[in-house]
């Protein structure tokens, strides 16, 4: 397998960042997290936040994992399973041991310079099967750009 199934499965990793509905989660998570949990907190804007980066997320992590795992991984479904494999630890730990999350937390500040606040809620783990839905995404997205032969 050469570098051209990493790079094959980087772009499928990038056209399913580029979908819609990725985008449309994203622009969830930037408005719940900078109107809606801010003007309107509640349980709800907790959850829709999880549910919106649950969703896109394991693309962005396969999208590096692909430079990484050995060439041996990146056949068919395995890169976003792993994706969503990691997605999943990080979030489980994430919502369920606090030194887990304060590691988390201090190093999305050490990267970004900026506050990161978090809850320990493990009633959060109920958003985590929108990850199936990342799972159908990726399936039906082409993993190869269609040519098409004009004349």
């Amino acid at each position: 397998m050469s570098d051209t199934h990493r790079k094959q499965a980087f772009q499928h990793a990038m056209r399913c960042l580029a979908h819609p509905l990725s985008l449309l989660s994203m622009a969830i998570l930037a408005f719940n997290d900078y109107y809606l949990r801010i003007q309107h907190p509640s349980w709800f804007t907790g959850k829709l936040g999880d549910v919106a980066w649950l969703f896109f997320f394991p693309f962005f992590l396969t999208a590096i994992f692909v430079w990484v795992l050995p060439k041996k991984w990146l056949k068919g479904n395995l890169p976003v399973l792993i994706g969503i494999g990691v997605t999943t630890f990080i979030f489980t730990l994430g919502k369920t041991w606090q030194p887990f999350q304060t590691l988390i937390l201090q190093s999305l500040k050490f990267v970004f310079q900026a506050e990161f606040t978090g809850v320990v809620d493990p009633t959060d783990l109920f958003t985590m099967p929108v990850m199936g839905l990342t799972y159908l995404l990726w399936v039906k997205v082409p993993s190869e750009k269609a040519v098409r032969n004009v004349k």
